[in-house]
């Protein structure tokens, strides 16, 4: 978890030494806490040295924490942080399984520049985790920023919320890779002009200049990820910083269940690519050739810097609350190198 204080940076440092004892202790099953989310509110106060005066400080952040996933060889769990003080931004780290059973339990948390022990108590109704709470055991914050040098204390609590009531900063507003886009209704046609796509805010912005170097192609570097609807289309938009699309390069966009990682078998695909002479879109599902979907020519969309196409809602069958990834790879039969790939945390939904 990322924690920044103003004037300087802290780093949370638990005297593990103090806080853990025993041997190892074996984790249980835990993946009922995967896909859980959590509410934060976090204090920390210190003291701040600038090389002349000191002077006391008080730091309130909160966020929300989500629990993706369980690693049972190696204990521990993948979590997504999203603090309000960094504007929303996702983050990914790890929580590590150290004892107890799969409703009560202590853990251990460290990253490159923190690291912090604490408890998680959850309640079951009907064998169902329905409740629970995070608390951390106690911290000493230390770090320093520029010529400014701080030490206090942190206390971090949290409380399990259903998904339905977090309320991430939306991505609708200029695409800056975190919150909710929902995906506006609009009349678009697939003709190769951008007019019909003015009003309509990016769902994410990528960075420039961050393809594979091994992969380095005309028309593979990812702009930007425009989405719109109507009652029968999900209509797709990718801009390129580097050229025009690329008749060698597969345009691939998909609804992931997790953000920040790669798609899973089941997961459905929404493709772009030129093949026979023509470019085509393609409704893919992953692990299964059988389910592919293909489109007439006329679903795509070719311009300068750009991309269009559109596939048919009612074959694209998991989308709501699922995640952006977008990628582009050159496309050789046998052979499709990725040469830009986006996995921020937008998380989607149809107006």
């Amino acid at each position: 978890m990322h924690l920044q204080k103003t004037g300087f940076v802290l780093g949370i440092v638990l005297l593990l030494g103090i806080f853990i004892t025993g041997v190892a202790y074996a984790a249980p099953d835990m993946s009922q806490w995967e896909g859980k989310w959590f509410s934060f509110q976090m204090t920390k106060k210190g003291v701040v040295f600038d090389g002349y005066n000191f002077r006391n400080v008080t730091e309130k952040s909160s966020g929300y924490i989500k629990f993706e996933s369980w690693n049972p060889d190696e204990e521990k769990f993948e979590i997504s942080i999203y603090s309000n003080n960094s504007g929303g931004e996702q983050e990914t780290r790890y929580m590590h399984f150290y004892a107890g059973n799969d409703l009560r339990f202590l853990f251990r948390f460290q990253d490159e520049e923190t690291q912090f022990v604490g408890q998680i108590q959850g309640k079951a109704t009907g064998g169902i985790l329905s409740s629970a709470t995070i608390k951390t055991l106690g911290g000493v914050a230390m770090g320093s920023d520029d010529n400014e040098y701080g030490a206090g204390s942190v206390n971090l609590t949290a409380k399990m919320v259903a998904e339905s009531k977090v309320k991430l900063p939306t991505g609708n507003g200029g695409g800056n890779g975190v919150g909710n886009f929902i995906v506006p209704r609009a009349a678009i046609k697939i003709d190769g002009s951008m007019d019909d796509w003015t009003l309509i805010q990016p769902a994410y912005v990528d960075k420039l200049n961050d393809e594979d170097p091994g992969a380095n192609f005309v028309g593979t570097d990812l702009k930007g990820v425009y989405l719109a609807r109507d009652d029968e289309f999900l209509y797709i938009m990718f801009t390129l910083n580097d050229g025009n699309p690329n008749e060698q390069v597969l345009y691939t966009f998909e609804a992931v269940p997790v953000a920040g990682n790669a798609g899973v078998e089941g997961d459905y695909l929404a493709l772009a690519i030129f093949q026979n002479g023509a470019w085509r879109s393609w409704i893919g599902v992953r692990g299964n050739s059988q389910l592919n979907v293909p489109y007439p020519a006329d679903y795509v969309g070719i311009g300068n810097g750009f991309i269009e196409w559109k596939v048919k809602l009612s074959d694209f069958q998991l989308f709501n609350g699922r995640y952006i990834m977008a990628g582009i790879g050159n496309y050789i039969p046998g052979i499709q190198p990725i040469s830009d790939s986006a996995k921020p945390g937008v998380r989607l939904y149809l107006n």
